[in-house]
């Protein structure tokens, strides 16, 4: 009998030299809290993750979100997530105006 609710389970292969010999599922969870000016900011994950959630919990003022180091910017809008299967240790962030709130969950092997 199941629930009726999905699978929540993130099982993402490995991208790094072996790539797609074994499956890794996130064995540990990371949770930040936070805030953020319009100024980027470097969020450095513990280890190299493999699923990473990042949430805008402002109710009024947008996230941005990098991962080529500034050069292009994803928006969150207010209360927009951005869930992603990654094999990375660090990425930036923004707010479109001063004290922009978020929340992060990293999982890492």
């Amino acid at each position: 009998m199941t629930s009726g609710y999905p699978d929540y389970t993130k099982k993402v292969y490995d991208t790094g030299p072996a790539a797609g010999e074994g499956v890794k599922i996130a064995a540990y969870l990371d949770h930040w809290n936070g805030s953020v000016g319009t100024a980027a900011a470097t969020v450095t994950l513990a280890a190299t993750g493999v699923a990473l959630l990042i949430e805008n919990t402002h109710a009024a003022q947008n996230i941005l979100v990098s991962f080529d180091a500034g050069t292009t910017w994803k928006t969150l809008n207010p209360n927009d997530t951005l869930s992603v299967d990654t094999s990375m240790s660090s990425f930036q962030i923004k707010g479109s105006a001063a004290a922009t709130t978020y929340e992060i969950l990293a999982g890492r092997v």
